[in-house]
């Protein structure tokens, strides 16, 4: 199976792409031609670096095509992405610093990546300067955490994470997913009461944004409660709504896309396409967060989360 990747894929793209690459799914040869590439949010090519990695964890053969004639392809490399699938290429000359500019993927598990770290490692690439009165970085820094979080608690998979700043048109962009066990399955392997028999990834991806909703909410935790409020898409979700920005969730055949504070979009893939795991991809400009405490505290009385100490203490 050969798979012609596109010039350019943005934001609204993501849940066409993944419905393209899954494509590979039922092949036990996939062909990735890199002839057309010339940009990816960080949405897209993590998701890409997730399957190849599955592909090749399955004793699937994985081949890239044009990838070395095509000089768009030097950002690939400079953000370890053929590193990641195991491919040594020659060095397309002296790195840039990418402080400002980009992040280069890493890979998150239950055993690796530590989530405060890597948490700040991508608010410090799309906004540089430390968190103390730098707006987008606080932002970044706390929608980083959650979701790194969620893939460390919640995925039972290998998972990878890249981020990106564009100064021409001042987006800010992060990409979190992984090849797990995605939401559905989540909610009802840990006996969530938020399951039900017949659940659809399309239901379930709806209730993950809800507040309080979690898989893991009800589940017995060495300090008592668990730390997981279940609040952290819903919180992402609203403040991507306030700033205007984009926020995409894919998980198992099913796909969420919020565009500003337009009314969101859930659908599902053809043909029975499942996205093995979940994908998280935001972006926004960092010109619209300008108070981020501000905004935090909107959202979560928006939300309803305002009166409960619990929640109160999650947020201080």
């Amino acid at each position: 199976m050969e798979i012609q990747l596109p010039e350019q894929i943005v934001d609204p793209d993501l849940p066409f792409f993944i419905e393209t690459l899954l494509v590979g799914e039922t092949s036990e040869k996939v062909i990735l031609d890199f002839e057309q590439y010339r940009f990816f949010v960080p949405g897209a090519v993590v998701s890409t670096l997730a399957l190849v990695h599955k592909w090749h964890r399955e004793g699937r053969k994985v081949v890239f095509k044009n990838h070395s004639k095509n000089p768009a392809c030097g950002y690939l490399q400079r953000i370890d992405f053929f590193k990641q699938v195991g491919l040594k290429l020659p060095e397309p000359g002296k790195r840039q610093d990418e402080a400002g500019r980009f992040m280069p993927i890493e890979e998150v598990s239950s055993e690796k990546g530590k989530s405060d770290v890597i948490s700040s490692k991508m608010a410090e690439c799309v906004s540089p300067g430390g968190y103390f009165d730098n707006e987008p970085y606080k932002l970044v820094q706390y929608a980083c955490g959650e979701i790194v979080t969620n893939c460390k608690q919640h995925a039972h998979g290998v998972g990878f994470v890249s981020a990106q700043y564009t100064k021409g048109s001042d987006f800010a962009r992060i990409g979190i997913t992984d090849c797990g066990r995605g939401i559905r399955r989540s909610f009802e392997e840990n006996n969530s009461p938020h399951f039900r028999s017949g659940m659809t990834d399309k239901e379930a991806i709806f209730s993950a944004l809800e507040p309080g909703v979690s898989s893991t909410t009800h589940l017995p935790h060495m300090y008592g409660s668990s730390p997981n409020k279940g609040v952290g898409l819903s919180m992402i979700r609203n403040l991507m709504q306030q700033s205007l920005g984009y926020m995409v969730l894919i998980s198992g055949n099913a796909w969420f896309y919020q565009d500003g504070n337009k009314e969101a979009i859930f659908d599902t893939f053809s043909d029975g396409k499942r996205f093995p795991g979940t994908l998280c991809a935001v972006t926004f400009k960092r010109d619209k967060v300008r108070d981020y405490g501000t905004m935090l505290q909107d959202a979560r009385k928006h939300l309803g989360l305002t009166g409960s100490s619990e929640t109160d203490k999650y947020f201080t």
